[in-house]
């Protein structure tokens, strides 16, 4: 069950859930509600190292499916 909207905004009446909010919107409300996108969020330190390691190691995947694709070509 879904809480009810906080009275933090006055053009929310109180007691509604989000999606009786949802329920009341017109077509076109309800499409740029959905389609509301949130920046992205900074990484933190340990997250950036891990994806520069995610990236190393698939280019060198990538260079050992090459390396051996080639070999095999060549027989």
């Amino acid at each position: 069950m879904e809480e009810p909207l906080t009275k933090s905004d006055p053009a929310v009446p109180t007691g509604l859930t989000s999606a009786q909010v949802l329920s009341l919107l017109e077509p076109d409300q309800l499409v740029s509600a959905k389609r509301h996108h949130f920046g992205r969020r900074t990484p933190v330190p340990w997250q950036t190292v891990m994806f520069w390691i995610l990236r190393a190691y698939w280019l060198a995947v990538l260079v050992v499916a090459v390396v051996a694709a080639i070999r095999t070509l060549k027989g």
